[in-house]
């Protein structure tokens, strides 16, 4: 995770940001891994909730760390992001 919040941060500076998370979509299994290195900032929250939101329901995702899910709000901050985040990596993809 901290290289892809790395290149959203790139592609946001280029103009390139829609192209990246339309990728990221189109992944059949998208894994995102060391999902607990280190707090996430306002716009890492945001893009993590981006990301699960478009993928939700249609494509799979997996969310590696060594953070118990207990520690998640501390972790992201945001109850109510880790809610939706949580709400959206739990569903079962439709195709």
């Amino acid at each position: 995770m901290p290289r892809l919040f790395q290149d959203l941060g790139l592609a946001r500076g280029d103009g390139s940001y829609r192209k990246l998370v339309r990728k990221l979509d189109r992944t059949g299994l998208l894994v995102l891994d060391d999902s607990a290195l280190a707090p996430l900032t306002a716009v890492e929250r945001r893009d993590v909730l981006e990301i699960a939101d478009d993928r939700d329901g249609t494509r799979s995702t997996l969310l590696a760390g060594q953070l118990l899910l207990t520690h998640w709000h501390e972790h992201i901050g945001t109850p109510t992001l880790v809610h939706a985040i949580c709400d959206r990596l739990s569903t079962t993809p439709t195709s």
